[in-house]
């Protein structure tokens, strides 16, 4: 009995807290990764530049009725709507309400035009959001110019407004 217990000593292993941190942030990445690959403003994108983003991401929870996105304000970041309801307004009331639901993403024009919010965004339910700082945005694409391009082409400024096109 006591051989037994010294071999199930020395196979134990002991694990700090900073490997299991690690572990763990690796994991988190992953799961971030291939969400990011299903969401169709990523679909053709290559999975360095998807990694990367999933690196930088961060997941934010709101709760019903909260102010995502204010109009007018410097956009900062680009949302990925996990799981809820969200809904697009603008105050000026130039453009229509929009719904969004899982696999829709905002803020993206900000980030890609260096231009202030042009809708607000507001949770109708309580939601799950990934979101991608403009840092962490321009880092990437600094690595990827194709792809910022491509982005550019998908969303494109026509009369001071967003224009999305399927590519």
């Amino acid at each position: 009995m006591k051989k037994a217990k010294e071999r199930l000593a020395n196979l134990q292993v002991k694990v700090d807290s900073g490997q299991l941190e690690a572990f763990g942030k690796e994991f988190a990445v992953a799961s971030i990764s291939e969400t990011l690959a299903k969401i169709p403003f990523f679909y053709e994108c290559d999975l360095g530049f998807i990694y990367q983003l999933a690196l930088g991401a961060e997941l934010k929870l709101y709760q019903s009725g909260e102010t995502i996105v204010e109009e007018g304000t410097e956009g900062t970041e680009m949302y990925f709507l996990i799981r809820g309801v969200v809904e697009a307004v603008s105050k000026n009331g130039t453009g229509s309400r929009q719904t969004l639901q899982c696999g829709c993403c905002f803020g993206e024009v900000s980030l890609l035009y260096d231009m202030r919010e042009t809708r607000s965004f507001k949770s109708v339910t309580s939601c799950d959001l990934l979101v991608i700082s403009k840092a962490t945005m321009e880092l990437v694409m600094h690595d990827y110019p194709h792809i910022a391009e491509m982005m550019k082409q998908e969303v494109h400024i026509e009369n001071g407004q967003p224009v999305h096109v399927d590519i």
